[in-house]
């Protein structure tokens, strides 16, 4: 996934003004608001509040991404030992479960 920038940071709020319009706003925002919905249908609800929830998503996808590459190297090593660094298997084990136990943190 591409890394965004420049975007106005969260966290984004959903509302409705009574005028058939959902807005999304931000505090940081230059503008009144950062995007709107023309309707009052459900859907038009249902996609503010998904618009609003855009940074938080884009965040936590992020720490996702970092996460899944940590243990990715993690499970690398469990799959791949340096059997030099262990005598015999009940120890290559234990330092499977170790390695595995720190990935866990």
């Amino acid at each position: 996934m591409e890394k965004i920038t420049g975007y106005t940071p969260g966290p984004w709020a959903a509302y409705w003004d009574d005028n058939d319009y959902w807005f999304i706003t931000a505090a940081d925002c230059p503008r009144p608001y950062i995007a709107a919905t023309t309707t009052n249908a459900a859907a038009s609800e249902a996609n503010a509040r998904l618009i609003a929830l855009a940074p938080t998503l884009y965040e936590e996808n992020t720490r996702l991404q970092s996460e899944n590459e940590r243990l990715r190297e993690v499970l690398e090593k469990i799959a791949n030992p340096d059997r030099s660094q262990f005598n015999g298997p009940h120890e290559l084990i234990g330092g499977l479960i170790e390695t595995a136990k720190i990935a866990l943190g």
